[in-house]
């Protein structure tokens, strides 16, 4: 089981919050659809994952590791998520 769990993600240009509250929980083999209005964060939170994104503020973890945050950010150096460098 994947578990991703975004607490509070902001850029530093940004007025307010990007992205708030995001917990995932998701098995092999599911399927996500990341829905919602524009503007509502779905390209944020989907470069984000990708590691394409390392935001100002927050913390993200994939089950419990911390793998976006102060002083952190981890690097996908495979394409499965079992694999990371720092």
């Amino acid at each position: 089981m994947i578990k991703l769990k975004i607490y509070v993600l902001k850029y530093d240009n940004a007025k307010e919050d990007t992205l708030k509250s995001v917990d995932l929980s998701m098995n092999d083999g599911d399927i996500l659809a990341v829905v919602g209005p524009s503007g509502g964060g779905k390209s944020t939170l989907l470069r984000i994952i990708a590691g394409l994104e390392n935001p100002q503020k927050g913390a993200m973890y994939l089950g419990e590791r911390k793998i976006i945050g102060e002083h952190t950010f981890v690097v996908r150096k495979n394409a499965d998520w079992n694999g990371f460098s720092r």
